[in-house]
């Protein structure tokens, strides 16, 4: 029998652990397969008359995930390093747009202390025009939050279609219906109905991605020192 350690990149929750266990399980020639979430490394003892290590790298790959390989150049900890420089980039761009978004959204709702603010917004969102500047600026600013948060509906859409859904999924399904929802109510409030710019969501999707963003980059210095 033969151990190899394999790292694997693109695991976010418990369920992926187990998807890419079973996965192993599913070759012959495997005697055992563990994977720790925490340190994203599979430990697997398989017999190499039966089963090489292209196979088992080939089966993680179809499982949706991908097989971290240090060289000369690169180490593991090289490896967690880019993965967090990343991150860290994209919940900055989250959170720029983010949290000017959700006090758009929010402004209308608050008499205190963004009174006159609020105000404004009150008697922009009651004219067409003013409601339609309302409802596209919210657009304008959920597009960057989703764009950094990409990740989340590649995986999460591509696991659900695999009848393998996980924490992504969620969050792509979940952030999705309330930008597909806004995004039909802003179509409504050009054509006319101006008294749907009460109806927008935009800015759920956009806090619900910057805060998991931010999740995510707290779980991957974790996961950096645990390593």
């Amino acid at each position: 029998m033969q151990t190899e350690i394999i790292s694997i990149g693109g695991m976010t929750c418990a369920a992926c652990s187990t998807r890419v266990e079973r996965a192993l399980h599913k070759l012959e020639g495997i005697e055992s397969a563990f994977v720790n979430l925490a340190t994203e490394k599979a430990r697997v003892i398989f017999n190499p008359e039966i089963i090489d290590y292209l196979l088992i790298k080939e089966a993680i790959q179809k499982a949706g995930y991908k097989v971290l390989e240090s060289s000369k150049n690169t180490t593991d900890e090289d490896i967690k390093k880019k993965e967090i420089k990343i991150l860290k980039l994209k919940l900055i761009v989250s959170c720029i747009f983010a949290f000017p978004l959700l006090y758009i959204a929010m402004a209308p709702m608050i008499t205190w202390p963004t009174l006159p603010f609020s105000m404004q917004l009150h008697h922009l969102m009651e004219d067409s025009k003013g409601a339609v500047i309302f409802a596209l600026t919210q657009l304008f600013l959920t597009l960057p939050v989703i764009a950094a948060g990409n990740k989340f509906y590649t995986r999460g859409f591509k696991n659900f279609i695999n009848r393998s859904p996980n924490m992504d999924s969620l969050i792509a399904i979940g952030t999705s219906a309330a930008f597909v929802y806004s995004l039909y109510n802003t179509y409504l409030i050009i054509t006319g109905r101006t008294y749907m710019a009460h109806s927008l969501y935009y800015e759920t999707a956009g806090v619900i991605i910057a805060l998991i963003l931010l999740g995510k980059y707290l779980e991957a210095l974790s996961r950096g020192r645990t390593s």
